[in-house]
C-alpha cells in the first residue's frame, strides 16, 4: 500500500537536517505556547510525529520586547529555549525533525513604538507605526543571530527567519511598501539587505549540523508587488547566503489557528537552485501530492489544519489506519483554546472534530446512566455523542424532524456552507454511538421527571434572540435574526441592533 506513495514519502536533505519524508507540520499558534508547564504542547505535537510527519515548526518568544504581538508573549531571554526539551524529546522518538520560526511582528507589535521599513498605521492594531533607523534594524539582525545560537545550543535541528506576511522583514522586501531612500531601500538590493544580512548572521552563529530555513512571500498579490524575476533574484542569493530550504507563502501570514489555506500555484518550484521548498497548507488529496512530488525532487509540504482535524490524518491518508478522517471546518471561534488552564489541552468545544480532544471524552465510565438530552442542535448532539461513547445510555429529544438547531441558521449565512458537514458529522457520530434520537417531540421536564426514566437530564434548547426594552420594538419593520435568516423581508436601509457575531 505505501508504495503508492514512494514520491511523497521518500527522504529528502535539507543542508544537513534529513528529513525521512515530505509531510511536515506547519507553525501552529494553539494558544498553548505561553503556558509555564508545555507538556500539552509536547503531547500535540507527540501526535503529529506519531501520524508521520517528519518535521514540526514551532513558534518561538518574540526577538525582544520590541517584537512582541502582545503583552501576553513574553520575550527570548538566554535560557528561553530551554522550555521546548520536552517537545524535542517527545517528537525525536518518532525520527522526527524540530525547527523554530523566528519571529519579529513589526507594524503589528502590540508595543508603544512599533516599527516597520516605512511609517504608516496598523489595520490589526490601529496604532501607528515607524521607519526603523538603521541602529534599530542592525539590532534586530544581532537579536535573530542570537536566538539562533539558543536554538541550536538546545537541539532543535533548525532555524526558520520569518519573513513573510506582514512581518518586520517581510515590510522591506516589499516593492509595493518599501520607499525608503536609503540603503535598506532605495533600490532592490537594498530591500533585500535585511534578509540576507540576518541570513548571513544567523548562519555563522549555527552549528554545521544544523539547518536553517527562511519563510517569505512566493508569490506577492499586489499590483506593486514583487515580480517573478525579482523573487527568483532572492531565492538565488538566499542560497549563496546560506539558506538550507524555503517556506514559501502566497501573499499571507501565518493566522491564529485554523491557518488560512492557500492552493499551490502551479510552476512556482525552483528546480534551477535545487533548495527544497515547503509549501503550507497544500491540497489535502495524497494522489495530486504524489504526483508534485514526483515531478518537483525539491517539493515539501507543509500541513496544518488537517493536523488539527485528525491525530491520524496521514496514516488514514496512507491506508495504515482505518477509519473516516475527520476534517477541520472553519468558523467563527476556531482555535479558542477553551478551558486550557483546567485541562492543559488544545481543545475547542464547538467544534466536533476538536472535540475528541477533550480528555475525558474517550474514557469509559464505571457507572453507566441514563441520560435524556433535550434538544439536537450543537450542544446536544456534541454531549449525546460524547457521553454515549464513553458508555452511557443516552435519548436525545428534538421538537423539530431535523437536527442541527443553530447551526441551521449560521449555514444560511455566505460562505457558512461547510456548516451543512458539521450537521452530517453530528448526525453519524450520535448513529455510530448509538444515541436513541426522538424527533418531532416537545418534552415538558417536569413531566418526563415524573416518569422517573432517567437519571440525569441535560437542557441543550439553544437561545432565544434577546428582545431589548425599547420604544418601537414591536413595529412591524422590527425583526428578529431568525426571522430575517427565515426569509423577512427587509428595505435598502436597515439599522441592526446589536454587535455580536450574528450581527456582524
Amino acid at each position: 500500500m505505501l508504495s503508492q506513495w514512494q514520491h511523497l514519502l521518500r527522504p529528502i536533505n535539507c543542508g544537513p537536517m534529513h528529513l525521512k519524508n515530505r509531510l511536515t507540520a506547519a507553525p501552529i499558534n494553539t494558544g498553548l505556547e505561553n503556558l509555564s508547564n508545555l507538556a500539552a504542547l509536547a503531547d500535540f505535537y507527540a501526535e503529529a510525529a506519531a501520524d508521520g510527519v517528519s518535521l514540526v515548526t514551532l513558534f518561538s518568544p518574540a526577538l525582544s520586547g520590541q517584537a512582541k504581538q502582545n503583552s501576553d508573549t513574553q520575550p527570548a531571554i538566554a535560557d528561553d529555549f530551554q522550555r521546548y526539551k520536552p517537545i524535542l524529546k517527545a517528537v525525536s522518538d518518532f525520527d522526527c525533525r524540530t525547527a523554530i520560526e523566528l519571529n519579529h511582528i513589526g507594524q503589528d507589535a502590540g508595543v508603544l513604538f512599533p516599527v516597520s521599513s516605512v511609517p504608516g498605521t496598523s489595520e490589526y492594531t490601529g496604532k501607528s507605526f515607524y521607519a526603523a533607523p538603521g541602529f534599530l534594524i542592525r539590532k534586530a539582525i544581532r537579536q535573530f543571530a542570537q536566538c539562533a545560537q539558543r536554538a541550536a545550543s538546545v537541539g532543535f535541528d533548525a532555524v526558520e527567519i520569518n519573513a513573510s506576511g506582514r512581518s518586520f522583514i517581510a515590510s522591506f522586501l516589499s516593492p509595493a511598501v518599501n520607499t525608503r531612500r536609503d540603503a535598506w531601500g532605495s533600490n532592490q538590493l537594498g530591500r533585500f539587505r535585511f534578509l540576507l544580512e540576518t541570513v548571513r548572521s544567523c548562519k555563522r552563529n549555527l552549528p554545521e549540523n544544523k539547518a536553517l530555513g527562511v519563510r517569505f512571500n512566493l508569490m506577492e498579490l499586489s499590483p506593486k508587488g514583487a515580480p517573478w524575476d525579482e523573487i527568483l533574484r532572492l531565492i538565488q542569493m538566499l542560497r549563496i547566503a546560506g539558506a538550507d530550504y524555503l517556506v514559501g507563502i502566497v501573499d499571507g501570514f501565518e493566522e491564529r489557528v485554523p491557518t488560512h489555506s492557500h492552493a499551490i500555484p502551479e510552476g512556482v518550484w525552483i528546480p534551477a537552485y535545487d533548495l527544497p521548498v515547503f509549501f503550507t497548507d497544500p491540497c489535502t488529496d495524497f494522489d495530486q501530492l504524489e504526483t508534485l512530488a514526483q515531478k518537483h525532487d525539491n517539493a515539501v509540504f507543509s500541513l496544518s489544519t488537517p493536523l488539527l482535524g485528525d491525530s491520524s490524518f496521514i496514516r488514514k491518508k496512507l491506508g495504515i489506519a482505518e477509519g473516516e478522517i475527520r476534517p477541520w471546518i472553519d468558523h467563527h471561534d476556531s482555535g479558542v483554546p477553551l478551558d486550557l488552564l483546567r485541562t492543559r489541552r488544545l481543545l475547542n468545544l464547538t467544534n466536533p472534530c476538536q472535540f475528541g480532544r477533550f480528555p475525558l471524552s474517550k474514557v469509559k465510565t464505571p457507572v453507566p446512566k441514563r441520560i435524556a438530552v433535550i434538544g439536537a442542535g450543537l450542544a446536544g448532539m456534541l454531549f449525546a455523542s460524547i457521553a454515549a461513547g464513553r458508555g452511557h445510555s443516552v435519548t436525545l429529544f428534538e421538537k423539530n424532524a431535523e437536527p442541527g438547531g443553530q447551526l441551521h441558521f449560521a449555514r444560511k449565512i455566505e460562505d457558512n456552507e461547510d456548516y451543512d458537514k458539521w450537521i452530517d458529522l453530528l448526525k453519524n457520530s450520535i448513529h455510530l454511538n448509538k444515541v436513541n434520537v426522538i424527533y418531532n417531540k416537545r418534552i415538558d421536564l417536569r413531566e418526563l421527571k415524573k416518569e422517573g426514566i432517567f437519571d440525569r437530564y441535560v437542557v441543550a434548547t439553544g437561545s432565544e434572540p434577546e428582545i431589548p426594552d425599547i420604544a418601537g420594538i414591536n413595529a412591524s419593520n422590527v425583526v428578529t435574526y431568525e426571522e430575517l435568516l427565515n426569509g423577512s423581508p427587509v428595505g435598502n436601509r436597515v439599522a441592526v441592533l446589536g454587535n455580536g457575531r450574528l450581527a456582524l
